[in-house]
């Protein structure tokens, strides 16, 4: 098995193309984790990201071990956000 290193902008651009079937490594999942929770602070886009992570995460125990407390602790600000004042 090859290791590819991916950029963010290369994992971005490949989460953001309709029908494509986004495989991350464990590296690559961390990488968007923080990403995403820099984007809920600054915007509401970010389903895509969000489909990518869970696939990983789904597949990857060491990953969802470590990440999805996160994950939700994210997810919870970013709603707390959404609900107007």
């Amino acid at each position: 098995m090859s290791l590819v290193f991916r950029s963010l902008w290369e994992i971005l651009v490949i989460a953001k193309q309709p029908g494509r079937d986004v495989i991350l490594n464990c590296d690559e999942c961390f990488v968007l984790l923080n990403y995403l929770a820099d984007l809920t602070i600054e915007t509401d886009s970010v389903e895509d990201i969000r489909a990518a992570i869970y696939k990983h995460l789904k597949h990857c125990p060491d990953c969802r071990q470590h990440h999805l407390q996160k994950l939700r602790e994210i997810e919870d600000q970013w709603r707390r956000r959404q609900i107007p004042s």
